[in-house]
């Protein structure tokens, strides 16, 4: 019974050991950080400041690779099916969260493939309206479309965008909306439809909102997030809107680092820990203030899985609600 005790404490320690050198040894080669989207976009310009500041603080090199195509599937595959080593890690959005809403067909299961690891940060949505739309409230907005089903129409950055989703998200909550949605490519032409009186509604990420109130083009209504917006002190909350069905309504789109499923806890640890280092940093904390993304209350390994498995659901229940389904 000694010898096994014996034993037992010695693979124990054994194995403890293992995990120590793979955190400790972390990284031991150039960090590949794979953003499953074209250069140049937000999410790219985001993970290149990210990934500067954890090249200086780790003393190693963290380089930006583009891997767009079939949406964000293609890079997100990429990731899944990578070493599980911690070298490779992904810098995604919250497309992640209704990517399944929208792929019948993958190589790879979202939910148990990847590892999530921190997050970067959350970008509220502003409801937007021309400057002519009759209603000024969100309670007003409502009960203005309940009463004109299918009168005016909503932009999205196409079918299966976050707008597309966040709109969508807005009018499973409110109940009973009929608005015809306009799909676009890209959000800039949303904006610029709406400007020009096209289209009369959209919900559009705060950051690129932000130029069209400044210039007077569009009018905001509410916005997504949990608390008022600093840039904007004075556009309420969907929250603040007096409205039962909104009390508690909150949604974000957000940027987040996740690894292969079969990455070591430690090495998680080890990566988890250097990004929260850089997103507090000065510089990176910075800019991301100047986008509008907000920093995470929790952003541990833990509390980042728990924050996407509720996206998965929120989102998943958006998708049935809405009548939007995987292809």
């Amino acid at each position: 019974m000694k010898l096994f005790s014996a034993t037992i404490l010695s693979i124990v320690f054994t194995f403890g050991a293992i995990s120590s050198a793979h955190s400790q040894g972390w990284p031991t080669q150039t960090v590949r950080l794979v953003v499953p989207f074209s250069a140049g976009g937000p999410s790219d310009l985001t993970a290149r400041v990210v990934a500067e500041e954890m090249s200086r603080q780790l003393g190693q090199a963290v380089i930006v690779e583009n891997r767009s195509g079939a949406g964000s599937v293609l890079g997100t595959g990429v990731v899944a099916s990578a070493p599980a080593d911690g070298h490779t890690i992904l810098f995604t959005t919250s497309s992640l969260g209704y990517m399944k809403s929208l792929v019948l067909k993958m190589s790879f299961d979202p939910e148990t493939d990847l590892i999530p690891v921190a997050l970067i940060g959350m970008t509220p949505y502003i409801l937007v309206t021309t400057n002519e739309f009759p209603a000024r409230s969100l309670g007003d907005v409502v009960k203005l479309i309940r009463e004109n089903p299918g009168k005016y129409n909503y932009g999205s950055a196409g079918t299966g965008s976050a707008m597309h989703f966040m709109f969508e998200h807005f009018m499973a909550t409110a109940g009973g909306l009929v608005v015809t949605h306009v799909p676009y490519r890209g959000g800039g032409a949303v904006m610029t439809d709406l400007t020009g009186g096209q289209i009369e509604l959209a919900t559009d990420p705060a950051p690129s909102t932000l130029p069209h109130l400044e210039k007077g083009s569009v009018r905001a209504i509410a916005v997504t997030s949990r608390s008022r917006l600093p840039t904007l002190p004075d556009l309420p909350t969907f929250a603040e809107s007096g409205l039962p069905e909104f009390r508690s309504f909150e949604a974000y789109g957000w940027y987040m680092t996740l690894v292969p499923s079969k990455t070591p806890a430690p090495v998680v640890a080890r990566i988890n820990e250097a990004v929260r280092k850089a997103i507090s940093s000065p510089t990176v904390a910075k800019r991301l203030a100047e986008m509008n993304v907000e920093p995470p209350l929790e952003n541990s390994p833990s509390s980042t899985a728990r924050f996407l498995t509720t996206q998965f659901k929120t989102w998943a229940d958006v998708a049935k609600r809405s009548g939007i389904k995987p292809q």
